[in-house]
């Protein structure tokens, strides 16, 4: 998980130093999370698992504009 972390954190510094230059501010969030959800099937309820499920998200700010931009793989 360290590699990963590693590699997600330099991510980040990549998508900040890329879109710093053209707008006042940038702030990018990476983070990775287990889930689980429910659903009701034919009366019976019904778990799933999502384990590792990657988002990186990104918000910047120029003047009075902001702009958010997010995605999640699992």
């Amino acid at each position: 998980m360290d590699a990963l972390l590693q590699t997600a954190g330099e991510v980040a510094c990549a998508i900040r130093d890329r879109v710093l230059p053209s707008v006042d501010d940038v702030e990018v969030l990476v983070s990775c999370a287990d889930s689980t959800g429910y659903s009701v099937e034919n009366d019976h309820i019904v778990a799933s698992l999502s384990f590792g499920r990657w988002s990186v998200a990104m918000r910047a700010l120029r003047g009075d504009r902001l702009a958010t931009a997010a995605t999640t793989a699992r």
